[in-house]
């Protein structure tokens, strides 16, 4: 009874003026934790990718040698794990850059299960050409995910 008559002691714009407050700090405080389990979840990704990135920018290994087997699993169980729990947009944005990456322009995904696509036959020419495309395929994860 004391709760009902200190709630009636207040005129009504009070009243709605700090429920209305307790609400916009509710959601703010959702968007700030939705924002830093986003930000958690893109930092996983990059986490995945940079290394190669770097291998593929700073030296001169050849494709091959840097997106291998293990490079594959690594980036396909990162995206694997993490991709239903993005926005759908970002989600849709990351599903075909990382097909793209993966598969190229090859329609048969489950025929290749490895980034075979950068083998280069041992050609310099084609390994530059090669390390171009996997630098860009790979950088437009990581815009995807900034």
């Amino acid at each position: 009874m004391e709760l009902f008559s200190l709630i009636e002691s207040y005129p009504l714009e009070t009243l709605l003026g700090v429920l209305s407050s307790l609400a916009l700090g509710y959601l703010l405080r959702i968007s700030f934790s939705q924002r830093q389990r986003l930000n958690s979840i893109n930092q996983t990704i990059i986490s995945a990718f940079t290394p190669e990135l770097n291998r593929l920018t700073e030296n001169q290994d050849k494709v091959i040698d840097v997106m291998d087997d293990t490079a594959y699993r690594k980036h396909e169980a990162s995206i694997r794990d993490n991709l239903e729990r993005l926005p759908f947009i970002q989600r849709y944005r990351l599903r075909k850059a990382w097909e793209r990456l993966a598969y190229g322009e090859n329609k048969e995904q489950g025929k290749f299960l490895c980034y075979e696509q950068y083998a280069d036959c041992y050609s310099i020419s084609e390994n530059k050409k090669l390390r171009n495309l996997a630098i860009h395929r790979i950088n437009s994860i990581l815009e995807i995910c900034a």
